[in-house]
């Protein structure tokens, strides 16, 4: 299921590559780790062809309307947001042992 949905996550970056498309659009992608690894790539490949090279003092530089660390920070709000989605899940889904609790069970007094 991981290797689809990485696949199919991927073909948001055919749309969003386009110089034209403005930074806000290529952030909000770039919260699927694909499309920004592949933005970040381009980035990338650019700093280091043209001879500066990538470091943390060009990181923050806008390129093609996208940052690389824009990819970084997405990747580590992508990893926390999906870590907790997982808790949730992992405490609501029926599983062979445990109990499984209700869906609402983070709004309940006694979870708290």
């Amino acid at each position: 299921f991981g290797t689809m949905l990485f696949y199919l996550t991927s073909f948001i970056f055919t749309v969003v590559q386009d110089e034209n498309k403005s930074e806000t659009e290529k952030n909000v992608a770039a919260y699927f780790p694909a499309v920004g690894v592949q933005l970040a790539g381009i980035n990338l490949l650019e700093f280091e062809a043209s001879g500066v090279g990538l470091n943390f003092d060009n990181a923050s530089e806008l390129y093609k309307n996208f940052k690389f660390a824009t990819c970084l920070w997405m990747n580590i709000i992508t990893f926390f947001t999906l870590l907790l989605l997982g808790l949730y899940l992992e405490n609501v889904l029926p599983a062979a042992v445990g109990v499984r609790k209700p869906v609402w069970y983070l709004f309940t007094k006694s979870y708290w």
